[in-house]
């Protein structure tokens, strides 16, 4: 009796390293420069008005018109259409979409302007711990986002550190509660925890009780 339960373990294991190496093929795509962001970051040159405390310039997220997307639009498209939705929702967000040709993956690699400096210590930490939460919101929006408008998908993942790219199953996403609830980085931390396919750097430091790399903030 223990050979075929052997047999079903490691055909499970082997269908899992499959996954989550064709996981990892979009998203060194992702990682690779292709395809471009959609717009690229803000430059420390840009214009922007050094911050005045409080901060009221940008006020996010923007009223802004659901994504059209058609029955026929690729999944490469579908993800540059969600990218450039985010993006006009929280004008701070820079994205790089990807998607494999079957839409069953969706990835999207993802940064944030934060506030310069502006003298002012306590308050540039609010603004900081606003700003991440921000970027936790919008990644969150995403994930939502891919289970609505990818019909076979299978997994997604949004992310800020190469070092740090977890893969949520299209079940664990659509149990998610609303993405305002993971603002605040213990309630996002305790989302990664369960997250399908964990980082293999992450996996490597926890089996070895090794330091390891800070999670997005």
């Amino acid at each position: 009796m223990a050979a075929p339960a052997t047999g079903i373990n490691r055909r499970q294991l082997m269908a899992r390293r499959i996954v989550l190496l064709a996981a990892l093929v979009v998203v060194a795509g992702a990682c690779s420069g292709t395809p471009p962001p959609i717009h690229p970051p803000r430059s420390s040159v840009s214009g922007r008005p050094s911050p005045v405390w409080p901060l009221t310039v940008i006020r996010e997220p923007v009223p802004t018109p659901p994504p059209t997307i058609g029955a026929d639009d690729p999944p490469i498209e579908r993800a540059s259409k969600l990218g450039r939705y985010i993006e006009a929702r929280w004008p701070r967000v820079h994205l790089r979409p990807d998607a494999d040709a079957l839409g069953t993956i969706a990835a999207f690699g993802i940064t944030i302007d934060y506030d310069r400096y502006g003298g002012d210590e306590g308050a540039w930490e609010r603004s900081v711990q606003m700003v991440s939460g921000d970027l936790r919101e919008a990644s969150v929006e995403l994930l939502h986002l891919s289970v609505r408008y990818f019909p076979n998908l299978k997994y997604a993942t949004v992310w800020d550190d190469q070092r740090l790219i977890f893969f949520w199953s299209k079940r664990q996403i659509r149990e998610m509660g609303p993405a305002w609830t993971y603002r605040d980085f213990e309630s996002y931390q305790a989302l990664t925890r369960i997250a399908e396919f964990q980082p293999p750097l992450l996996e490597y430091a926890r089996e070895h009780d090794i330091a390891t790399p800070s999670s997005p903030q």
